[in-house]
């Protein structure tokens, strides 16, 4: 196994520009993740205060979140996402609407795999993946019917 030389993979990484690079990225990061990451409640009804003055970190407690793999990520990090950001940064650094934010990260249709969370974000890019609403849809009849 190769060690990495964290300051010398930031100098050569190469940076994740568009909003579909950076989701992609992003999908992989929490796909990659070996800890069941959490999700919030009800932000589809969050205010635009809540959003601009809560930051997942405060709000997760000791639990990790999809956020929290963004803000370590040294290339999203050299483009501005700072650890501690309130979820409207992270809603403009990757120019989510907040019905984005809702699919990935909420959890009014139940508990989500990473694997499940990962694909919503990369349906979210325009990825070959189910929309997100598709799959949400698709896992509340999977537990309803019990399969």
């Amino acid at each position: 196994m190769k060690t990495l030389d964290i300051a010398e993979t930031v100098k050569t990484a190469t940076p994740v520009t568009t909003r579909t690079l950076r989701l992609q990225h992003w999908a992989r990061l929490v796909r990659g993740s070996r800890t069941n990451l959490l999700i919030f409640h009800n932000l589809e009804h969050w205010s635009k205060i809540d959003l601009t003055t809560t930051s997942p970190r405060s709000h997760s407690g000791s639990y990790q979140t999809a956020f929290h793999l963004a803000e370590n990520d040294p290339g999203f990090q050299a483009q501005g996402l700072k650890q501690g950001s309130s979820f409207a940064q992270h809603m403009q650094f990757f120019e989510l609407t907040q019905a984005q934010l809702h699919e990935f990260s909420c959890d009014c249709g139940g508990s989500i795999s990473n694997t499940q969370m990962a694909d919503r974000i990369e349906g979210l890019a325009g990825g070959t993946t189910p929309t997100p609403m598709m799959a949400r849809v698709v896992n509340g009849i999977t537990r309803m019917v019990g399969a």
